[in-house]
């Protein structure tokens, strides 16, 4: 049988995992700006959903993961 963690442990993994989100969503929209596009633009031209990326920079979506990550590394040429 799994052992389960803690809950105060596991609130503060949810809580470290945000701190991590939020400057990400920060440069994502700031590279938006830098290419003078919408949250819809980027969408498109990155390939991802347009509502995966407004919750995900909007901070409904606490939970980036490394496609979302990779694929809008790759739309950006970065």
């Amino acid at each position: 049988m799994e052992q389960q963690l803690p809950e105060n442990i596991m609130r503060k993994a949810v809580k470290g995992i945000s701190y991590i989100a939020h400057p990400l969503r920060l440069r994502i929209l700031e590279l938006g700006r830098e290419r003078n596009l919408s949250v819809n633009q980027m969408a498109r031209t990155c390939k991802i959903q347009h509502t995966t990326l407004h919750n995900t920079t909007g901070g409904r979506n606490r939970s980036l993961t490394v496609y979302i990550l990779q694929t809008l590394c790759d739309g950006f040429g970065i």
